[in-house]
């Protein structure tokens, strides 16, 4: 089994088996009282039911709650989502398909967690005693603790960033992908900057002032084809900076 989540800011701890954890931010560079989003993503087969704790600096970050991602939640079978709190009374997402044998398939969200921002002051989220578990409801051997950085201070205007900004077409993809900037074309030359899951760099393309679209072929700086996965996106110009996930498969 292999099992991968990833991070905008990539955190990121491998099992024995190849399971790795880590979060994906909705913005790693959050202002105050904005809300911060956290999202575990897996691209992974047969994993019936999760659980973790949840730590964080309360001084820093308000925790307003937990939901059942996607992965889960477009599951045609039932399941049991809870929030709960551990003993040491942090809280504690688990989520559990019913019935025998059942199982969700990766790529995809199988939580969100979602903080409000106090304080602007760099701060870090830490997911403890990951528990995964695979068809037999047995747990995944191995699977550690991670640890996301969240540099926290507030973008000025008239520098943008945030997803939506930046999309990607098709995603998922196999070939060809189309990268475009849904607010404007820009008006000085940019760079869009590919990262893989455990946050190496990739690729680096040059984005020409006034293109609206820029491709991207799948290959890496040597020309081979990237492997399966989720891949962060960057473009950055000079008053522009936004992000996008896409997932490649072959």
């Amino acid at each position: 089994m292999k099992l991968l989540l990833t991070a905008s800011i990539v955190a990121l701890a491998t099992s024995a088996e190849g399971a790795s954890l880590g979060l994906v931010a909705s913005d790693p560079a959050p202002g105050v009282s904005s809300t911060l989003t956290l999202s575990v993503d897996i691209d992974a087969d047969q994993v019936s039911c999760f659980s973790f704790s949840v730590e964080y600096d309360p001084a820093l970050l308000q925790y307003l709650g937990a939901s059942e991602g996607l992965l889960f939640d477009n599951s045609p079978e039932m399941t049991f989502f809870s929030d709960d709190l551990d003993g040491m009374g942090r809280p504690q997402p688990n989520d559990c398909l019913l019935g025998f044998q059942t199982t969700v398939t990766g790529p995809g969200t199988i939580a969100q967690l979602d903080f409000l921002v106090l304080d602007d002051s760099a701060t870090t989220v830490t997911l403890r005693d990951p528990l995964l578990r695979d068809i037999d409801r047995l747990p995944i051997a191995g699977v550690e603790e991670v640890t996301v950085s969240i540099n926290a201070v507030p973008t000025a205007a008239p520098f943008s960033f945030g997803p939506g900004r930046l999309s990607a077409h098709p995603n998922p993809s196999s070939s060809q992908v189309e990268l475009v900037l849904s607010d404007g074309a820009p008006a000085s030359s940019g760079r869009l900057r590919i990262f893989d899951i455990s946050g190496r760099l990739v690729r680096e393309l040059n984005w020409p002032a006034g293109a609206q679209r820029v491709g991207w072929d799948g290959r890496d700086h040597t020309g081979r084809p990237v492997a399966n996965g989720v891949y962060h996106m960057r473009f950055e110009s000079a008053s522009r900076r936004v992000h996008t996930r896409i997932v490649r498969v072959r």
